[in-house]
């Protein structure tokens, strides 16, 4: 105990900069150790802690919603784990509230996967009208000018078409749901953006719970409860009577 009391003092301190490899040793630590209840503040330092450069006596500056401070998904992973075998329920929320669900994390899965496909779709349309300008010489029925025209409309239409779907599918896919699902009417949007913090309170929730898939439901007492009501406010249902063995 108090070796990991010491760890996070040194992290703490104002002249220590948690990088990514630090936070990482850190979090090893208090695994290794049991010792796991400064693993939030930790992981809220992570993002906010200003921190005095050698020399200067100015803080530093922090932005918490850049997308550099989102905690790795391995880091947050083994909190979540070790927090889960201990059986403490509130440092696992905790621990999602401040890893998966930071907002330096949603913006960091923006620019990881949305920003990507973002300039794809800005590209898109050039690509397609150049093939179009060449798919319109293999043919001499009508005026190329015209054909390219007629190749651009229908080509673009069936990308849009296709990638709609695509969109469709990936956010309303729900194969890898197991207790908490998401509340019927929730924007995909917020599904697909939130999707890991639900999947969070997912593995918590079959870690807690019962294994035996028949007794799912029976959990009682008020940790559980509490686990209930956090995902409820966050838009997802927690074993959805629906859903549940039995009762489709």
């Amino acid at each position: 105990a108090e070796l990991a009391e010491l760890a996070f003092t040194i992290i703490t301190h104002p002249s220590v900069f948690i990088s990514e490899n630090v936070l990482a040793a850190y979090v090893d630590f208090a695994v290794y150790f049991r010792q796991l209840s400064n693993l939030p503040a930790a992981f809220a330092l992570y993002a906010k802690k200003p921190y005095f450069r050698p020399g200067s006596s100015t803080p530093s500056k922090t932005y918490p919603i850049l997308p550099k401070y989102a905690v790795p998904d391995e880091i947050a992973s083994k909190a979540l784990d070790a927090a889960v075998s201990a059986k403490y329920m509130e440092l696992a929320l905790d621990i999602i509230d401040t890893t998966y669900g930071a907002p330096a994390y949603r913006w960091n899965k923006i620019v990881r996967k949305a920003a990507p496909a973002g300039a794809a779709a800005l590209l898109s349309p050039a690509a397609i009208h150049i093939l179009a300008q060449q798919a319109a010489k293999y043919q001499d029925v009508v005026d190329q000018d015209l054909a390219a025209k007629y190749a651009f409309a229908g080509l673009l239409a069936y990308l849009g078409f296709t990638v709609s779907i695509g969109l469709v599918a990936l956010t309303t896919a729900n194969d890898q749901m197991e207790r908490v699902t998401w509340l019927v009417g929730t924007p995909l949007s917020r599904r697909w953006l939130y999707e890991d913090e639900r999947a969070a309170y997912d593995r918590l929730a079959q870690g807690w719970g019962f294994k035996d898939p028949n007794m799912r439901g029976f959990e009682e007492g008020p940790e559980w409860e509490l686990l209930r009501e956090y995902v409820t406010g966050k838009s997802m249902i927690l074993d959805n009577p629906a859903l549940m063995e039995g009762m489709e």
